[in-house]
């Protein structure tokens, strides 16, 4: 880990200074939510890979929200069990 922003301006502004192979992303970051953010990276700076990360189950506007080229999606929440 090189960075961390806790806004999505902030994510915007890492990646021009720190240059990142990936950026990990959330969806519900506050001043420019994290589905903005990833779209100005990507025509910006092409080469660098986004990947949201999401725990909230209502999050499926997140899939709605993403341009063709721009990041995947995975939910990072995690399942108990005695499976």
């Amino acid at each position: 880990m090189i960075g961390v922003a806790h806004d999505g301006a902030r994510a915007v502004d890492l990646v021009a200074e720190l240059n990142p192979d990936l950026v990990l992303m959330d969806p519900r970051m506050p001043i420019m939510n994290g589905i903005r953010p990833p779209g100005e990276i990507h025509r910006t700076y092409p080469a660098v890979k986004v990947l949201i990360l999401t725990t909230y189950d209502d999050d499926v506007w997140v899939f709605d929200a993403i341009e063709p080229a721009q990041p995947g999606v995975c939910s990072r929440r995690i399942r108990l069990g005695s499976n």
